[in-house]
């Protein structure tokens, strides 16, 4: 039985589930019926007054959120974030300490290990990856204080071979974080973005950086035959006060010798996961976000709730799902705290 798991136990280690043969189908713009075999959606993009590339979520299921409504949901709407006493906390949901020794010598199967907010560490068919990689204490600017730590820190990690990247908000690409890795692996680290991240991420350091369009590939060596693929994600991006949409946003899917992976970054509900499904599924595992989604009138384009996440679940078609983005740090909106009833569909 496929599953969607919720835990405070952070490693998990997963078989291989039978692999389909993947659809080489031809991409087109908007997308039409979701059953079509021969449809995929496409980023909309546009040049605004000054020349610049503006990045377009296709699907009806978007919507921008107007100022007005920001202002009023960070100044008058009532706290959604629920957050429990720190006592609560450390009795309900303590901090396990990740046993990263164990990702040292690579075995078979998959093996996750959820680090905290959309930061996983993933090891397959002799490849290490780590999606968003966020380790700082005060993200966001130093506005949000992490309620629960890292299950490790950067000078705990095995050796990693790439590094994904969903896209620039400030609690998915943490510039503290990014520092700490390249001083720790140097050029020997991939850096996989989304259109318009190298730049940034050059000025940071990193100098070896893939950056790729929705539904790119890009095999990660001639001896770990790993795809890379680039995939769409509905969701947005800004870092400063006027980049918005300047930069893409994506999931990633992994597709190996033996087995695969899928990572959601952060997104709201669409119909592009019944294409990922067809196109890349099934697979071994997947990271999907349940978290930070009320008030649904203005979370819901950019966040799925945890009913959204098994859908995400089922469409992609994946064997085995870890729930992320949870429980990271101050904020109004909600916590999830009650997500934990979540174990099974």
């Amino acid at each position: 039985m496929n599953t969607l798991r919720l835990s405070s136990s952070h490693y998990r280690s997963v078989k291989k589930p039978k692999m389909a043969t993947k659809s080489t189908d031809n991409l087109v713009n908007n997308v039409g019926s979701p059953e079509s075999s021969n449809v995929y959606s496409e980023c909309v993009k546009k040049t605004n007054w000054m020349g610049q590339t503006l990045y377009q979520n296709p699907w009806k299921t978007w919507r921008n959120v107007s100022i007005v409504r920001f202002l009023r949901y960070n100044v008058w709407d009532a706290d959604h974030s629920k957050i429990p006493s720190q006592q609560e906390l450390d009795d309900k949901l303590p901090i396990v300490k990740g046993d990263t020794k164990k990702f040292v010598e690579p075995s078979s199967g998959v093996k996750m290990m959820w680090i905290g907010h959309a930061s996983v560490l993933v090891q397959f068919d002799g490849l290490t990856i780590i999606t968003d990689p966020v380790f700082s204490e005060f993200i966001v600017f130093g506005t949000h204080r992490r309620y629960r730590s890292p299950s490790c820190e950067v000078k705990d990690l095995p050796k990693i071979d790439a590094v994904l990247i969903s896209h620039n908000h400030c609690d998915h690409l943490d510039k503290a974080s990014v520092k700490q890795l390249n001083e720790k692996y140097g050029d020997n680290l991939k850096w996989y973005a989304p259109l318009g991240l190298k730049s940034w991420l050059n000025t940071n350091g990193c100098n070896n950086v893939i950056q790729m369009d929705w539904w790119q590939e890009e095999e990660f060596s001639t001896e770990k035959r790993t795809k890379f693929c680039c995939v769409p994600s509905q969701h947005w991006s800004k870092r400063g006060p006027i980049d918005d949409f300047k930069t893409l946003w994506c999931g990633w899917a992994l597709i190996g010798p033996e087995h695969s992976f899928y990572f959601a970054g952060d997104t709201g509900y669409c119909e592009v996961f019944q294409q990922i499904g067809r196109k890349y599924g099934p697979f071994t595992s997947a990271a999907i976000p349940i978290g930070c989604y009320e008030p649904r009138d203005l979370m819901s384009p950019q966040h799925v709730d945890t009913e959204e996440a098994v859908k995400i679940h089922k469409d992609v078609k994946s064997e085995n799902s870890l729930g992320i983005h949870w429980v990271p740090s101050s904020s109004r909106t909600s916590i999830t705290w009650s997500q934990g009833k979540l174990c099974r569909k």
